[in-house]
């Protein structure tokens, strides 16, 4: 079992996973410019979020900041940095905290608000 280490009372779970994208952009506060590799979101939060990916960013040796690059309604980039890493059976998961911002946090519980309306609406209409 893993303990959450999120305090915030707004978090959304994507049931499917969000595709994304992810691309290094400082390892250990060297700068660098990495391709982007391929993602999924498995939550959003204001203030961060969790991922699933294979590739390894080894961050039990290193500290990382990444751009993350999504749809949800809008097209949305973001920077944040690696928190943690967890191994899974054929991929990893990343624990991502936002840089500070709170234009970003609240651009991101808006877009999170019509998401969530767009999933009621398309599960309705899907029902009659």
């Amino acid at each position: 079992m893993t303990i959450s280490r999120r305090n915030e009372p707004f978090r959304y779970d994507f049931i499917p996973a969000v595709p994304c994208l992810i691309q290094l952009c400082e390892i250990d506060s060297s700068k660098l410019e990495s391709k982007q590799g391929q993602a999924e979101l498995l939550d959003l939060s204001p203030k961060g979020c969790k991922l699933d990916t294979p590739l390894n960013f080894r961050t039990n040796q290193h500290s990382c900041k990444l751009i993350l690059s999504f749809e949800l309604t809008q097209p949305m980039t973001v920077r944040g940095s690696i928190l943690w890493q967890e191994q899974k059976a054929h991929s990893l998961h990343y624990g991502i905290q936002f840089e500070e911002e709170e234009e970003l946090q609240q651009i991101i519980t808006d877009e999170l608000k019509k998401y969530a309306k767009k999933q009621r609406e398309e599960m309705f209409f899907q029902e009659h």
